[in-house]
C-alpha cells in the first residue's frame, strides 16, 4: 500500500509527524521551482518495530538519496532539476513477527529548504568569515532567493499570459466557426423549405 502526503509548503521549515504501518510505504512531496538544498532530520519512535528505509527520489523518479534500516538521524540534498521530490519512508516487518501481523511505528520528519537549510556557522568557520562578514553573506543570499524568485514568477506570469492568450484565440476561432456552421444551417433550411412549397404550387 503507497500512502502520499502532499504538502502545500509555505514556510521553510516542517515538522511532521505520522504513522507509518508494516509493508508500506508514506512519502512527502516537495515541489522545487529552482536549485535548493533541502536538510533535515528523522527519527523513529520505536526503531525495533520496522525495517525502515529512507528513499529520496527527484522529478524523474531517480534515487538520489537512500539510507536502510534508519532509526534517527540527518540528511541533506540539493533540488538540481525543476519538480516534484519525493522524501518516502519503506517499511518491512522484521521476521520475528508474524508476516500477517500490523506493525506500527511514528515518524517524526524536520527539514528544511532554500535559505534555511544553509548553515551559516559552519560556512563561517570553514571561509574563516567574522561575524558581520557572515551576516553579509546571509544577506546577499538572501538578495539573491529573491531575485531568483521574482525570475521565475515573471516566468510564470508570461506562461499563463501566453496560454490565456492561446485560450482566448482558441474560444474566439470556435465562435466563429460556430457562427458560420449556424449561417450554412440556416441558409440549408431556408432553401429546403422554398423548393419544398415550389413543389407544393406545382402540385
Amino acid at each position: 500500500m503507497k500512502i502520499i502526503l502532499i504538502i502545500l509548503l509555505i514556510l521553510s521549515t516542517q515538522a511532521i509527524f505520522f504513522d507509518i504501518k508494516s509493508s508500506e510505504e508514506q512519502c512527502i512531496i516537495e515541489q522545487a521551482d529552482s536549485i535548493i538544498l533541502v536538510s533535515g532530520t528523522y527519527k523513529l519512535k520505536d526503531p525495533m518495530q520496522l525495517n525502515t528505509d529512507f528513499i529520496v527520489y527527484d522529478p524523474h523518479q531517480r534515487i538520489i538519496l537512500r539510507k536502510q534500516r534508519i532509526k534517527e538521524g540527518t540528511f541533506a540534498f540539493t533540488a538540481e532539476l525543476p519538480g516534484e521530490y519525493k522524501m518516502c519512508f519503506n517499511t518491512l516487518t522484521p521476521q520475528r513477527y508474524h508476516s500477517q501481523s500490523i506493525v506500527t511505528d511514528r515518524v517524526e520528519l524536520n527539514y528544511k529548504f532554500g535559505l534555511a537549510a544553509v548553515d551559516y556557522e559552519e560556512i563561517a568557520k570553514r571561509e574563516h568569515l567574522g561575524p558581520l562578514e557572515k551576516e553579509l553573506r546571509k544577506v546577499e543570499d538572501s538578495v539573491e532567493d529573491m531575485y531568483q524568485n521574482m525570475i521565475y514568477l515573471r516566468g510564470r506570469e508570461e506562461s499563463m499570459r501566453d496560454t490565456n492568450e492561446s485560450t482566448n484565440a482558441r474560444v474566439m476561432w470556435f465562435n466563429i466557426l460556430s457562427m458560420l456552421i449556424l449561417i450554412g444551417l440556416g441558409v440549408a433550411q431556408v432553401i429546403y423549405l422554398k423548393n419544398y412549397f415550389e413543389k407544393k404550387k406545382m402540385i
